[in-house]
């Protein structure tokens, strides 16, 4: 993820998701005229498919993922979703409460990044699934791997990505770091973009599967009311044979089919990126949107993580 803020300060290119927003559940996509409620996420009744505004979220796949709308908005306007108002929000369609969503309206374009809507496993501060292993102790995570199926439009200008999180004491209810954004880092595997130039990263890199992966790391930050948090923002693509659009990089691999991410996760600890006396909090899927969001689809994503202690 990227630059964002409500009533926030961000530092650097960082991945965030704001605990706090704007939230509209409702049965159907709502009209531009719409009346929204002030800050605060909702949760939307299960059963009902669409998911509108900014923090508004969903249990899925039988609670053991949450559906959860992410639009990045402006601290001079924090009633608003963003600046374009209180008409302007984006709205996900989810099917049969299952691990999938499509943007069926996007938010007006503000910021470089506007939107990461994302499914995810674990506890994103109050917010946790049920019935699965996460959080967990990193030394403990044992097997990690993913199906990943995603389709956007050619004129979406963004990325297709994971949002791993990692935090240096548990998470859990009663923990140091329930409720509170996550200090130990942040895990985001580029797995597909589009009119984004090629990355400007080369710090390190390795092959694994077939590809090479670039990686670029830094410390990055964000403060909350008041309270400043660091972590190390680490981020991979997956170089493959690239094709081109008006300039800019095109990579068309937008899928994966149990894949095994355990390789990038030990490369982290290697490096000492992440700690292995951390826990991982949450994982997530989904689709940086620049402009160009609607009609993004993510058809699937599944994780299977085994591990013992899990909290």
């Amino acid at each position: 993820m990227s630059k964002r803020s409500l009533i926030v300060t961000v530092g650097l290119l960082a991945g965030m998701l704001i605990p706090a927003g704007l939230a509209l559940a409702a049965a159907g996509p709502p009209s531009l005229g719409s009346a929204l409620p002030l800050l605060g996420s909702a949760r939307v009744p299960d059963g009902r498919s669409y998911v509108c505004g900014h923090g508004a979220w969903k249990y899925v796949a039988h609670n053991t993922m949450v559906l959860r709308n992410d639009t990045f908005t402006d601290t001079t306007a924090p009633t608003r979703h963003n600046l374009g108002g209180v008409g302007d929000f984006e709205c996900l369609f989810n099917s049969r409460d299952g691990s999938n969503f499509r943007i069926t309206r996007e938010v007006q374009a503000t910021f470089a990044w506007n939107a990461y809507p994302e499914l995810f496993t674990g506890c994103w501060y109050t917010i946790c699934t049920q019935h699965t292993k996460l959080p967990l102790r990193v030394e403990y995570i044992h097997r990690l791997r993913v199906w990943w199926w995603d389709r956007y439009p050619r004129s979406m200008l963004g990325n297709e990505a994971t949002d791993f999180w990692f935090t240096r004491y548990s998470p859990h209810r009663g923990g140091r770091d329930y409720g509170h954004h996550p200090d130990g880092a942040e895990l985001m595997i580029w797995l597909d973009w589009n009119g984004i130039p090629g990355p400007s990263i080369g710090q390190h890199g390795f092959l694994y599967n077939g590809y090479y992966w670039g990686i670029g790391e830094h410390r990055t930050w964000i403060t909350v009311n008041g309270v400043t948090t660091y972590w190390n923002y680490i981020q991979m693509r997956r170089l493959g044979v690239p094709t081109y659009s008006h300039g800019l990089r095109v990579n068309r691999q937008p899928s994966l089919t149990n894949y095994n991410l355990m390789p990038i996760l030990k490369y982290c600890i290697r490096q000492g990126w992440i700690r292995r006396a951390w826990w991982a909090s949450a994982f997530a899927a989904g689709n940086e949107v620049i402009r160009g969001g609607t009609g993004v689809h993510l058809l699937l994503y599944q994780l299977r993580v085994d591990g013992g202690l899990a909290g």
